[in-house]
């Protein structure tokens, strides 16, 4: 399951797609086996994603007609991105031979977890927060996420669909730095004036495994 993370999340620039493709990796491993559940009464709620009884675990922007609105379930959803600048000159390395610069994202995802009952919803809830808890400090070993934090379980709230199910929130919150060179080449143009063209070609900082 690491190594697999670690090609989402390293070597290459990170997107929204890597961090919720992540946290399916985390949930649909997590919840393949049943040995790993730690509430009872959730043991038989084992993830499939095919049609049938089982637990589903998609992505907000995903659709998948056949498990659509089979319950329970677990939604990931992106939450708010921001960009953080670093230090002066739109994020100048100022020692840098080249022109390279740097800057931090800071952003967050919405797991939701949805039951048919408020105490499915609520033992569900707290599975899926405790999971992401304990895995923080692997998770961040074995990735290039600078912080990576679970930020709380929401109350169990009503969630009106076909039927009346219930939801409960875990959100996490996460940071990562992301470098870039901007390299000017000069050229000579018809009437010998001077011109620059601007060619940016991103970087990144990969870790040992």
């Amino acid at each position: 399951m690491f190594d697999e993370i670690y090609r989402r999340l390293c070597g290459h620039p990170i997107t929204t797609v890597d961090i919720t493709a992540v946290l399916k990796i985390i949930l649909t491993s997590y919840f393949s086996e049943k040995e790993n559940i730690l509430h009872t009464g959730l043991k038989d709620r084992i993830f499939a994603d095919t049609d049938g009884p089982g637990l589903t675990i998609e992505a907000a922007s995903a659709f998948v007609p056949n498990i659509a609105e089979r319950r329970p379930a677990i939604i990931i959803r992106r939450g708010e991105w921001k960009n953080v600048q670093e230090g002066f000159y739109g994020g100048a390395i100022q020692d840098a031979s080249i022109n390279t610069y740097v800057r931090m994202i800071a952003g967050s995802h919405n797991i939701i977890c949805i039951g048919k009952t408020p105490g499915e919803t609520e033992i569900l809830g707290d599975e899926v927060f405790r999971l992401f808890a304990h895995i923080t400090p692997k998770l961040l070993t074995n990735s290039c996420l600078d912080t990576f934090r679970v930020a709380g379980l929401s109350e169990v709230k009503p969630l009106h669909e076909g039927r009346d199910h219930y939801a409960a929130m875990i959100q996490v919150m996460y940071r990562f730095h992301e470098t870039w060179e901007i390299e000017i080449e000069p050229i000579t143009t018809t009437t010998s004036e001077p011109v620059t063209t601007t060619t940016i070609e991103p970087t990144t900082t990969t870790p040992e495994p």
